[in-house]
């Protein structure tokens, strides 16, 4: 951290300033942010007064060659005199707070943690910001951030709900069967784990036609639990073993007959997952041999779901899904957050999978804030 003759900057700015209040005795030096010569001079008488080695600096000044004592503030000599600088950040007025985490979750073996274990890790983490991060808090979670937001939500203690000034959702699996602030949508959300009573009064969720995660019917429900569970474990295997029995299993593996249109898409581990042929689950094979050949199952399941992968998730930004009010999700979140939080917020991003906090639908809406909100007031 040590200065020399020719630096500035707001840093040094803040230095002459210390520099004027520690050493008021001998000090008084132009507080203009450039190391200079009264810098020097300062720092030289300092140091000797400390009893530590001088420190030179070697340079030209007006062309000509100078050697300089205490042109160089070292390391030694900040230390000593308990220098510490501390950048001041402008405070604005809607502040943006990241949820930090692994996302890779589900259908990403070998190494990725299930989308229920990080889902829980980015509650946790959630939990842990909240008390150091200014209020009104804005909870704003993407996809799998939606299922983060919730658990964040019902692990929140019941002293710290008022922190909460309003929730904001894009594709939302924790949708509640009632929808939101928005109205009212077919269907709800496919983790059937709504948000919590407490904080629909504020809470504004975006869903479109076609997006199954906030819109969920039939045996959506089940292959969703398959999904938020798979990772290559035993305790993966023994869930799969326990729920093949099960007759809207057997319907998603084509066995039993159904009208709905997800039976038989995961057919194939029928044949893999017993030694008999798919007819038949008398044979099935144990959670040991399952573990076995886990990854080809997995492989298997996320073969089976890549239809179902609705462009509509992903189009909460496009302007020719403007639905609400003429205005993208996206321009509709800014719009509600603005008029509800004049004076400013704290926008708290969960992610959504596969990305970071600052990417995606929650981000677009926090940076939009950010700078187009200005600085706070007061």
């Amino acid at each position: 951290m040590s200065y020399k003759i020719g630096d500035g900057g707001p840093e040094i700015l803040a230095f002459d300033q210390w520099l004027n209040k520690k050493f008021k005795s001998y000090a008084g030096i132009k507080e203009d942010g450039k190391y200079g010569l009264e810098e020097a001079r300062v720092v030289a008488e300092a140091m000797r007064r400390y009893q530590l080695p001088p420190s030179f600096w070697d340079g030209q000044i007006a062309g000509a060659p100078a050697h300089i004592e205490g042109g160089i503030a070292t390391d030694e000599f900040l230390h000593r005199a308990a220098w510490n600088y501390q950048p001041q950040q402008a405070k604005h007025k809607y502040e943006i707070q990241g949820v930090g985490g692994d996302s890779r979750a589900f259908l990403n073996p070998p190494d990725a943690p299930s989308f229920e274990k990080d889902t829980n890790n980015f509650a946790f983490e959630g939990n842990r910001l909240t008390p150091l991060i200014k209020p009104p808090i804005v909870p704003i979670g993407y996809s799998m951030g939606g299922v983060s937001v919730c658990k964040y939500l019902n692990m929140l203690p019941a002293n710290m709900r008022s922190l909460i000034g309003g929730v904001v959702t894009f594709g939302d699996p924790s949708m509640p069967s009632t929808g939101s602030l928005l109205g009212d949508t077919p269907g709800e959300g496919i983790s059937r784990m709504p948000q919590p009573e407490w904080v629909r009064d504020r809470y504004w969720s975006f869903s479109i036609d076609g997006d199954w995660y906030p819109r969920a019917r039939g045996l959506l429900f089940l292959l969703y639990q398959v999904l938020v569970r798979a990772e290559l474990t035993p305790d993966f295997a023994l869930y799969l073993f326990t729920q093949f029995p099960i007759q809207a299993f057997q319907q998603l593996l084509g066995i039993k007959p159904s009208d709905d249109p997800l039976a038989g898409v995961l057919g194939p581990l029928a044949g893999l997952m017993t030694a008999g042929g798919m007819s038949s689950i008398g044979s099935l094979l144990g959670p040991a041999q399952i573990f076995l050949i886990l990854p080809q199952i997995i492989e298997l399941i996320v073969d089976a779901v890549k239809f179902m992968q609705s462009n509509a998730h992903m189009q909460y930004g496009n302007p020719a899904y403007a639905l609400w009010d003429g205005m993208t999700g996206v321009d509709k979140a800014v719009q509600i957050i603005k008029d509800k939080f004049p004076n400013g917020c704290t926008t708290l991003l969960f992610p959504g999978t596969w990305s970071n906090w600052d990417q995606m639908f929650q981000y677009d809406v926090a940076i939009r804030l950010y700078n187009e909100g200005g600085p706070a007031v007061g």
